[in-house]
């Protein structure tokens, strides 16, 4: 997530989109942008939407950098992961799947960053970072579910086996960790997930340890 837009004239909170094509489809892509600025600019706490054509090696290619910028990272999140956008998306896609080639400084979904989706724009140094990061955050949220889980799972099913509670576990923590911890935590820490700063990134980090220590330490005691 960007702190800044195309001329860094001030400090609101934005997403970026690097689109890279054959120059004939400038037109069209152009107006496609149109309709997701115009979509953009209905939701609350929309600043401005712009873009800018970047320097290409090859002649016939066009290259473009379009930025969304919102009040707040909430304003931005809803924008994200409207059913507008969504749509706009899904249409954008269909016509220009095998002509555009779409490149983002993050991606929005909790897991897209544990994958490597979505870092093509960030440094091998900052995408390793951006990595162990996000999988400090995901063994947050796992950690507790497997001493959880199978507590609960137990008392549920009586006389199952060691395998089958251990996969019924596995089953619940991905779908719990996919589909609502890991995409709540990501929003609530993206701004950690994405800075460069030394201190933010340390207190962060600090805080997320001391919680996995925290629940280690609570658990041998209960379970000692």
């Amino acid at each position: 997530m960007q702190k800044q837009t195309l001329d860094d004239s001030d400090d609101s909170v934005g997403i970026m989109v690097q689109l890279t094509f054959e120059s004939k489809f400038e037109a069209a892509v152009s107006e496609a942008q149109i309709k997701f600025a115009d979509a953009a600019s209905l939701f609350p706490g929309h600043i401005k939407s712009e873009s800018k054509k970047i320097a290409r090696s090859q002649q016939s290619m066009t290259s473009v950098i379009a930025m969304h910028c919102f009040e707040s990272t909430d304003h931005l999140i809803r924008w994200l992961e409207s059913d507008r956008r969504k749509s706009l998306m899904q249409a954008f896609d269909q016509r220009f799947r095998d002509h555009v080639k779409v490149r983002y400084p993050q991606a929005t979904d909790g897991f897209s960053a544990w994958t490597g989706e979505g870092a093509d724009n960030t440094t091998p140094k900052s995408s390793f970072f951006l990595r162990m990061k996000t999988n400090l955050l995901v063994l947050t949220a796992l950690y507790p579910l497997t001493l959880l889980l199978p507590l609960l799972l137990h008392p549920v099913l009586p006389g199952m086996s060691r395998p089958t509670i251990t996969l019924l576990t596995a089953i619940a923590a991905v779908t719990l960790l996919g589909f609502l911890l890991v995409p709540f935590l990501s929003r609530r820490m993206r701004f950690w997930l994405y800075t460069d700063r030394v201190s933010t990134n340390f207190l962060g980090a600090t805080g997320l340890i001391i919680f996995i220590v925290m629940v280690w330490q609570v658990a041998r005691a209960l379970m000692h």
